[in-house]
């Protein structure tokens, strides 16, 4: 949650170091990437097809050299067609990374194939056709390792099969054209790999300012602007989802008498000691924020009120067992509800704090509960849960 969690650190290979903040950041690309992706290549599937009237003017007479280039590009049209669909049903965008790499390397190959079919070519016009599916390794997004692999393939194979089919080219034709063709390699990826540098530098910052705004600096858990919107988004989706969530508040019990016999360093490496173990046993996907001075809210997705209870008073439990150095045992009081239709985040959270407050007022060191269903009736529905007060 923190930023010092993840690893924004960017490798040789213009990747963050840490896999986990690489995957994250793919994700966020591959929401507009994958659009991108699918639309160039079959653009490139189209003007590669595109060039066989051109093969029809320079080889009408040789009907076989025509046929032949003719299936060749129709493979390369039909590959890009079946990728421009496939890419869209793929999740993750690494697969589609590696599929676009496979689909630039099968398009050069077919490239190579009708060069030495067709033969006697020009051997710096050739060179010009390896440049532009060079740029296009490049302009499409993809991992910048996997452009500067598919680039330096591209020219090694050329100019290891440019003999075999071209005219006769002499080594210094041959120097001077690979040297225009590596220069434009080594260009493009050092203008590649400065852009795709620049977006994770950007997205380290981006995230480190989210991170910063909606993260408690003491404690190092969400804080209250964070839970607000979480439990804003939350109420918007409920309505189509259906799934039911409940709402803890909890407060640590007497700790006033904690600040002023130990002092506030004392009372704040309490509450950063208390964070850590509720932090520990939440489940994944359920939200902890600091609510307010010493005052924690939770946010179980997908939680009926019975289960909540539950994974309350499992907190409750974990705090009372821990022992806080100097300030010894502290417990909790905490109140629980359930989300009920046509709730408001100020009515959901006003029920849990008044079940918080009846905690307190119940002996401290309690779980309170109260479920919507019964929230109009005379009853209120009140249940104490763990009765040892403090």
């Amino acid at each position: 949650m923190d930023y010092e969690k993840f690893n924004y650190q960017i490798n040789r290979f213009c990747e963050f170091k840490s896999a986990e903040t690489e995957n994250r950041f793919l994700s966020r690309e591959g929401r507009s990437g994958v659009k991108m992706i699918r639309v160039m290549i079959l653009m490139v599937g189209i003007f590669f097809f595109a060039f066989l009237m051109a093969d029809h003017f320079y080889y009408k007479n040789t009907q076989d050299v025509f046929l032949y280039s003719l299936l060749i590009r129709m493979v390369v049209l039909f590959t890009c067609v079946v990728m421009f669909f496939a890419m869209d049903r793929i999740k993750n965008y690494r697969t589609v990374m590696g599929l676009l790499s496979f689909t630039e390397l099968l398009i050069f190959f077919a490239y190579m194939l009708i060069c030495f079919v067709q033969q006697s070519q020009i051997f710096l016009q050739q060179a010009m056709g390896v440049i532009l599916l060079i740029l296009v390794a490049f302009l499409i997004p993809n991992r910048w390792k996997n452009s500067l692999m598919n680039g330096c393939l591209m020219l090694v194979v050329f100019l290891l099969l440019a003999p075999l089919y071209a005219d006769k080219p002499n080594a210094a034709g041959m120097v001077e054209v690979s040297s225009y063709v590596g220069l434009f390699l080594v260009g493009m990826a050092v203008l590649i790999y400065l852009k795709e540098r620049s977006k994770r530098v950007q997205y380290a910052n981006e995230k480190k300012l989210e991170i910063m705004t909606f993260t408690d600096s003491l404690t190092k858990i969400y804080n209250r602007l964070k839970f607000e919107t979480v439990l804003e988004t939350q109420l918007e989706t409920v309505q189509e989802t259906k799934n039911p969530f409940s709402v803890l508040l909890f407060d640590l019990d007497n700790f006033k008498r904690v600040n002023d016999e130990y002092g506030h360093a004392v009372g704040d490496r309490v509450l950063q000691e208390a964070a850590r173990v509720i932090k520990s046993n939440i489940r994944e996907g359920d939200v902890f924020a600091r609510w307010g001075g010493e005052e924690f809210v939770v946010l179980f997705e997908n939680t009926m009120l019975e289960k909540g209870v539950e994974l309350a008073e499992r907190l409750r439990r974990a705090v009372e067992s821990h022992y806080f150095e100097r300030a010894g045992r502290v417990t909790i009081s905490s109140g629980i509800t359930q989300y009920a239709d046509g709730d408001t985040d100020s009515a959901i959270i006003k029920r849990a704090d008044d079940l918080m407050y009846l905690a307190k007022a119940e002996g401290k060191n309690i779980v309170m509960s109260k479920s919507p269903e019964k929230k109009e009736a005379p009853d209120p529905g009140l249940e104490p849960v763990g009765l040892q007060p403090w």
